[in-house]
């Protein structure tokens, strides 16, 4: 979802990227809505334990991941070790985290214990920890700054150890002899960390336009989606803490420089996090709350709410929090969906709430159960032109989406001038788009939460059908008709503006890294490779083709798929060569503008906002032209 705006940040100046929404059918029958704001300071105990204290006790040989089990459905539980093929769950990493945040100051304290198991089949002489909060720089790039998180100390318990950092993502830590298969670790890190302060005016659906337009000339800035920084109080924080570094065929991942994409970890962990934030702080992440606690000022340091949080077998973990921040929320069947919003935006929130809701009840029907007994959804101040982003458990929207269009902007007059609509056309728009990316975010909890996928050298796998999914959603609920229109306008839009800028269409699996350009990546991963999954549904059958994804499920949840294994798991179901050439055409070859035409500005703008929507065409092409490398 990061890169899936870009294309629609090409008439954000003039309009905002969406479709017309036709009225919807009913929708089915919903749970009351409880609104509730955060507690107030003495409403909490004062009390320090919490039910995960047991979860590391003194003195005990190893960790216990029993108390962690809550964050997961209760039906989930007696099948999750088969499913993630650990003899034990405490064969996975700890990452054992205390973490206090000064967003006044923009800094954070992180003391992190690390407990890992080498579960490869030889010895290995290091463990290499990646701190992706630290982008390695771009080739020909000179550092603005230096690194956001530093380590300050880092030892190993029980043994003596060497820790060194020879880049900016990453540590090596050295014991003193190689781990054998089945030996365990355990690495304390002290870090602290630098939140980037971004000022809020920067992150509207306007200002997020035109930035994107920059990026879309072919400047390669990289961004981290504003998930590292505080923004008018509001902290983001992902990638914050060393994680293991991947394993490539029996090796340590290196170090990568990247523009754009996913970056952070894949491989499942356990989580226990005691999240400190000052007393009138509200946090969402990750996991099930545990307890939460007041503590009293110390010193110099002021009153601060601690929030300690569980959470089993998960691919990463991110901290949101803010003073006055409101949720609403709904319990259906054993699973809490909660909608996390700042003062004024509870109307879009209601609406968030209800897309999530409707996308897990169609993708758990399509695709199999929701394994978490929690999905939290929350407004955010993404930038880099994010419209969301995933995390197990939990999905940030941009809140350019909840209010794009404050009821006196200019834009609301201008708009309708231009022939872009109506203003109550134009709230129609961005309300798809909000839904199509909450949708979206939703199905990312199936594609990458649940069945692992590699992001760098495959990263059509989740993202491509992440968007059909999106689709499919759609379909489900509001007919085909509806689908169609919106998937143009929110998939194959990003073809057509790759196209129209002077784009090649190319492969559709390669890395992250081959791609380029921003504009390149979103429209070959997020315009081109959902179509795949079109014209396999349409050679096997509805019938075939869902039981293939729903055998896709089964097979790699808890684990991570490799880069064919949604086609493999179709072709298993029948003419499975057939399945292959399919896939050969969307995924390796070039045929996108002979399948995806017709590559026109006027099609693509009367296609989205209707046929008075034509005559913005020439103004557009004027302005792709002078986007175009080497433009006027």
């Amino acid at each position: 979802m990061r890169a899936r705006l870009l294309a629609a940040a090409l008439i954000a100046p003039l309009l905002p990227a969406g479709c017309a929404a036709r009225a919807p059918s009913a929708p089915p029958a919903a749970p009351p809505v409880t609104a509730a704001a955060p507690a107030p300071a003495d409403a909490t105990a004062t009390d320090s334990s919490s039910p995960l204290d047991a979860v590391v006790r003194p003195g005990a040989a190893w960790y216990d991941a029993s108390p962690l089990m809550t964050s997961l459905r209760q039906r989930e539980r007696p099948r999750l070790l088969e499913a993630v093929g650990v003899a034990h769950l405490e064969d996975l990493p700890l990452y054992d985290l205390t973490v206090r945040i000064d967003p006044a100051a923009g800094l954070f304290d992180l003391d992190e214990q690390l407990w890992f198991t080498n579960r490869e089949s030889s010895p290995l002489g290091e463990v290499e920890l990646r701190i992706y909060g630290n982008p390695e720089p771009l080739p020909g790039n000179q550092p603005s700054r230096g690194p956001l998180i530093t380590m300050s100390s880092g030892q190993c318990e029980s043994v003596a150890c060497t820790i060194f950092s020879p880049s900016p993502s990453l540590l090596v830590v050295k014991p003193p002899k190689p781990l054998q298969p089945g030996d365990r670790l355990r690495i304390r890190l002290s870090l602290q960390g630098v939140l980037e302060r971004r000022n809020p005016q920067d992150t509207g659906l306007l200002s997020q336009g035109i930035a994107s337009l920059g990026a879309l000339s072919g400047a390669k800035v990289q961004s981290d989606y504003g998930l590292l920084s505080v923004c008018g109080g509001f902290v983001s924080m992902a990638n914050f803490y060393a994680v293991v570094a991947r394993r490539r065929n029996g090796a340590w991942d290196k170090p990568e420089a990247a523009a754009f994409g996913d970056i952070g970890p894949d491989e499942l962990s356990n989580v226990r996090a005691r999240v400190i934030v000052p007393a009138l702080y509200h946090a969402i992440t990750p996991g099930i709350e545990a307890s939460q606690a007041l503590l009293p000022a110390r010193g110099d340091q002021p009153p601060a709410r601690r929030y300690d949080i569980g959470a089993a077998a998960v691919r990463n973990f991110a901290v949101f929090a803010g003073d006055g921040l409101q949720s609403v929320s709904r319990n259906v069947d054993d699973v809490t969906l909660r909608s996390t919003f700042r003062e004024g935006d509870q109307k879009p929130a209601e609406r968030v709430l209800d897309v999530a809701q409707n996308a897990l009840a169609i993708f758990e029907k399509r695709f199999g159960p929701y394994p978490w007994a929690d999905l939290d959804i929350v407004e955010a101040p993404l930038v880099g032109g994010a419209g969301g982003v995933e995390f197990t458990g939990l999905v940030a929207v941009a809140g350019m989406l909840y209010r794009p269009f404050e009821p006196d902007d200019p834009m609301m007059r201008l708009l309708p001038a231009l022939g872009a609509g109506t203003s109550t056309q134009i709230s129609s728009l961005m309300d798809a788009t909000l839904e199509f990316t909450t949708a979206h975010e939703v199905a990312h909890q199936w594609w990458y939460g649940l069945v692992g996928t590699d992001s760098r050298d495959h990263p059509f796998v989740d993202e491509s059908l992440a968007q059909y999914s999106t689709i499919i959603y759609l379909e489900d609920r509001y007919g085909q008709a509806r689908a169609r229109k919106d998937g143009d306008t929110n998939v194959r839009m990003n073809y057509v503006a790759m196209r129209m800028l002077g784009g090649e269409d190319g492969a559709v699996d390669r890395p992250a890294s081959a791609f380029g350009t921003p504009i390149g990546y979103a429209g070959l991963v997020y315009g081109k490779g959902p179509y795949l999954y079109r014209e396999l549904r349409k050679s096997l059958g509805d019938q075939r083709f869902f039981a293939g994804l729903r055998a896709y499920a089964d097979k790699y949840r808890f684990r991570t798929a490799p880069g064919r294994g949604p086609v493999d798991s179709l072709a298993a179901q029948a003419d499975g060569e057939k399945v292959r050439a399919i896939a050969r055409r969307w995924l390796d070859e070039r045929h996108g503008d002979q399948d995806l035409g017709p590559i026109d500005m006027t099609s693509l703008l009367t296609n989205v906002l209707g046929p008075d929507a034509g005559q913005l065409a020439p103004a557009m092409e004027q302005l792709m032209k002078a986007l175009e490398p080497g433009g006027p």
